[in-house]
C-alpha cells in the first residue's frame, strides 16, 4: 500500500507543495521518507503522476527569461530614444 493511500490527500498536497518549492527531487525523497521499502523508480513514477501538467519541478525561475529580456529591450528602446534628441 503506498503512503498516499495511507495518509490520504495530505500526502499528495505536501508533495505536490515541495515539488513547487523544492523541485520533483525532493519530492521524491520526501516520498519515499513516508514510504518504508518505496524504490526509487517507484517514487519518481509515483510524483510524475501527481505532478503532471503542473508547473512542478519547474522552481520559481519558469518564466522569468522573458520577463529579463522584455525588460532589457524596453531599457535598450528607452536609451535609443533618449539619444535621437
Amino acid at each position: 500500500m503506498r503512503a498516499a493511500e495511507k495518509s490520504g490527500s495530505d500526502l499528495v498536497l505536501l508533495i505536490k507543495e515541495t515539488a513547487m518549492r523544492e523541485g520533483k527531487i525532493a519530492a521524491i525523497k520526501l516520498y519515499r521518507e513516508k514510504s518504508p521499502g518505496m524504490g526509487l523508480a517507484e517514487a519518481k513514477e509515483y510524483v510524475d503522476q501527481i505532478t503532471a501538467g503542473s508547473s512542478a519541478g519547474k522552481g520559481v525561475k519558469s518564466g522569468c527569461l522573458g520577463l529579463l529580456l522584455g525588460g532589457l529591450l524596453l531599457l535598450a528602446f528607452r536609451l535609443a530614444m533618449s539619444g535621437v534628441n
